[in-house]
């Protein structure tokens, strides 16, 4: 890990940002293990998680759409799903709403129509909010369409409508 922090500080000196081939070879890894990683672990790939995003070593837009949201939507790991999420929220509060796109609104519903754990709901209805703080209620529900059930609009609705409650900020 150190090897890794040594890396990306090196690629930051060089002023190099990850083109879209090498972050999705490298990112969506360290997304899965830092969601899976023991507490001793799990600062490290935090602090290398933050350092891209501080650095913007890859596209802020691009990490929440191309990585984050893939992690979302593929990953078997409860906890990196719930990291992954969380991670998006960072760059929708930085960036806006193109940091999901239309399509990863669309897929977070989905998400979230299936999911089963409530942490990771919230998550998810966390996400959920900061996409509306930078959009409005009508657009996100007119992108979701009829793709979720009643009850899955309802918690979106609900969650939209107070503070979030589980974003790390």
């Amino acid at each position: 890990l150190s090897m890794l922090q040594l890396l990306f500080e090196r690629l930051h000196e060089l002023s190099y940002v990850m083109n879209d081939a090498e972050a999705t070879i490298v990112l969506p890894c360290i997304l899965e293990k830092a969601g899976v990683a023991k507490s001793q672990f799990k600062d490290q790939f935090m602090d290398i998680l933050s350092f891209i995003r501080s650095k913007e070593l890859y596209q802020l837009q691009r990490y929440g759409s191309n990585i984050c949201m893939k992690v979302v939507e593929k990953s078997k790991s409860n906890r990196a799903r719930s990291l992954a999420a969380t991670e998006c929220s960072s760059c929708v509060i930085a960036t806006g709403v193109g940091a999901v796109g239309r399509k990863g609104v669309a897929n977070l519903a989905r998400a979230l129509n299936i999911e089963k754990l409530t942490e990771i709901r919230f998550s998810y209805l966390d996400l959920f909010y900061n996409i509306v703080q930078n959009s409005t209620l009508d657009k996100v529900l007119s992108i979701i369409g009829d793709d979720v059930t009643d009850k899955t609009k309802e918690a979106i609705i609900g969650r939209c409508s107070k503070r979030p409650s589980t974003a790390q900020r």
